[in-house]
């Protein structure tokens, strides 16, 4: 009992240092020379005709066969223009992507910088995760058809509709 008490003080301790450690010594006004600005962002096409929104996903195949768990909106995907560059945020089972990629002729590739966050996976979640990454190297193939956003790379494909 004792132990948890010195247990229980010495977690409040240690808070206690890593809020003050944290805080600094803040006058309350902002120092411009510590804050940089959010990089505007607006929504982008995947391909010209298609809502520019965030779609989720409705159907998926792996090699010619189907895939039963993208039918169940495992996935959201979405482009943003920051800057000059255009981003592609994907929300997967584990956690979400958002990557630098450059669309040419239909066909979008990542080219730049990449973010993963934080996965928590459980079961087979990692394996569809994986998937989707391996899914999204190369060239990836846009098309766009009765409300119906496609993806396509080789024998595997997804397909998306407006959130």
């Amino acid at each position: 009992m004792k132990s948890l008490k010195v247990f229980a003080c010495l977690t409040a301790v240690l808070f206690t240092g890593m809020t003050v450690a944290s805080c600094g010594s803040s006058t309350g006004a902002p120092n411009p020379s510590q804050t940089s600005p959010t990089p505007s962002r607006e929504c982008a096409q995947f391909v010209s005709g298609a809502p520019c929104e965030k779609y989720t996903s409705t159907a998926g195949s792996d090699d010619g066969t189907p895939i039963s768990w993208v039918t169940a909106g495992e996935l959201t995907a979405q482009l943003s223009k920051r800057g000059s560059d255009t981003y592609l945020t994907v929300v997967m089972p584990c956690g979400p992507l958002d990557a630098v990629v450059t669309i040419n002729d239909k066909i979008m590739r990542i080219t730049g910088q990449r973010a993963l966050g934080a996965s928590g996976c459980i079961e087979n979640l990692g394996e569809r995760q994986g998937w989707v990454l391996k899914f999204l190297e190369g060239s990836v193939e846009l098309g766009y058809s009765n409300n119906t956003l496609t993806w396509t790379n080789g024998k595997d494909s997804l397909s998306f509709v407006t959130s």
